[in-house]
């Protein structure tokens, strides 16, 4: 069965993120909604949002998308997801281009997603490369590029994405020499620019 883009988003698209951009408060929150303690996060993150934190607008929005400890509304989580991928964040992105993808909460919007997928991406966002790579291995909004999604989940698996890893080796095996050889040659010149600008 065909496994897309989308459909593994959904999966990914669950999980509340914890990085070194966001403060210890958030950190903690994050600890808390991993217990399943929502509703002390919630009082944690919801005033660090109003005041402007990114890791808390992203993690509040993952609450609302899935409805942890409020009721769920994606058209609130994206704009959660919005307002943390403005300022750079990388969660805050690729939860909004998971969003747009797949038109929760928003009108779908497959080059928007792809723009915030690859700012995740440039931070080093595993879960957004393996979407990248997905999306050009299924030609999903842009044309089906199989050196390009052998790139991006080159460099997934680079950092630990088990998908990545599996896709790797099949492509290995069924792409001819050249695009081989050019597929790395992408992924040389990606890690050579530290992921900016490769898509």
């Amino acid at each position: 069965m065909k496994t897309t883009v989308l459909s593994l988003a959904i999966f990914i698209f669950a999980t509340f993120s914890s990085y070194s951009q966001v403060s210890p408060r958030v950190d903690s929150a994050v600890n808390m909604l991993r217990d399943g303690r929502y509703s002390t996060a919630l009082v944690i993150l919801r005033p660090l949002a109003i005041r402007g934190d990114a890791g808390a607008q992203a993690n509040l929005g993952t609450m609302y998308a899935k409805g942890h400890g409020v009721e769920e509304d994606a058209v609130e989580a994206v704009r959660l997801f919005r307002l943390s991928a403005e300022q750079g964040y990388y969660a805050g992105q690729f939860n909004l281009a998971t969003s747009l993808a797949q038109g929760l909460g928003v009108e779908q919007n497959y080059s928007e997603a792809i723009m915030y997928f690859i700012q995740a991406a440039e931070q080093k966002d595993r879960r957004a490369m393996y979407s990248l790579a997905k999306m050009n291995a299924e030609g999903q909004g842009i044309p089906r590029n199989m050196e390009r999604a052998y790139m991006w989940f080159s460099l997934a698996a680079q950092l630990g994405e088990e998908h990545s890893q599996r896709s790797v080796i099949f492509l290995e095996e069924h792409l001819s020499f050249l695009a081989l050889t050019r597929a790395r040659m992408l992924v040389e010149g990606c890690l050579a620019s530290d992921y900016i600008g490769c898509q």
